[in-house]
């Protein structure tokens, strides 16, 4: 693993009205690492991971602090290394029926996030393949409402994967899930993240879903990194 990291966080702080969420966070992820962050409900760890991907502004918080970026490793915004390209970075959300969207059929979305010039859903029924969703043929035609849970956040991976990020954030992205469908679709994100070759930043509050597949693992209790293992 190399030592300098795609990704260092450096004195993150996110507040509301003053009140600070966030202090004085500062950590790294390395090329290809799996990092996990854990911690309880409202510890700040889901801000965490939405600061990397510059989504606070979308919660009208306010961030501070520096979020740099290799740029040997990741192509930035403008030249500068305190953005990445949105190709560079996707993420897993907790509910997928929360940000898919209801009126368009999944393998249309998926085909809007596809980088590149490939035929588009050639490609899509690929990805849904890859994340080996139910009669993949049929889902590309299906609206997100008539798939189960499951499938719909195997619908969300095959978007992120369309992607091809370097960096792959998983927010919660198993908890609405019952306890079998939640390894399914872990271990189902870690093979495809080492197909990608990218770094992987798993978010959960459950210890025993991530401590054997983290190279690293850091614990925020109330805004703060109280251990790192």
């Amino acid at each position: 693993m190399s030592k300098k990291p795609i990704v260092e966080v450096k004195n993150l702080k996110i507040s509301s009205n003053n009140n600070y969420l966030i202090r004085d966070l500062s950590f790294k992820v390395m090329p290809n690492e799996i990092l996990g962050i854990i911690g309880e409900s409202g510890s700040g760890k889901s801000l965490t991971a939405l600061s990397i991907i510059d989504l606070i502004k979308y919660k009208g918080l306010k961030q501070e602090g520096e979020i740099v970026f290799n740029p040997n490793l990741i192509e930035t915004e403008k030249e500068e290394n305190s953005k990445a390209k949105k190709s560079e970075i996707a993420i897993i959300f907790q509910d997928p029926a929360s940000y898919l969207n209801p009126s368009m059929k999944c393998g249309a979305q998926i085909m809007e996030s596809i980088v590149g010039n490939e035929d588009k859903l050639d490609q899509a029924l690929k990805l849904l393949k890859k994340v080996m969703i139910d009669e993949p043929e049929k889902s590309l035609n299906k609206y997100p409402h008539e798939l189960s849970g499951g499938q719909q956040q195997r619908v969300m991976i095959a978007m992120a994967l369309a992607k091809k990020p370097k960096i792959l954030i998983a927010d919660e992205a198993t908890s609405s899930l019952d306890t079998i469908i939640k390894k399914e679709i872990i271990n189902l994100i870690v093979k495809l993240k080492s197909e990608l070759d990218s770094s992987l930043i798993i978010v959960t509050h459950n210890l025993n879903l991530i401590k054997n597949i983290s190279e690293r693992i850091l614990v925020i209790k109330n805004g703060e990194i109280c251990e790192l293992v």
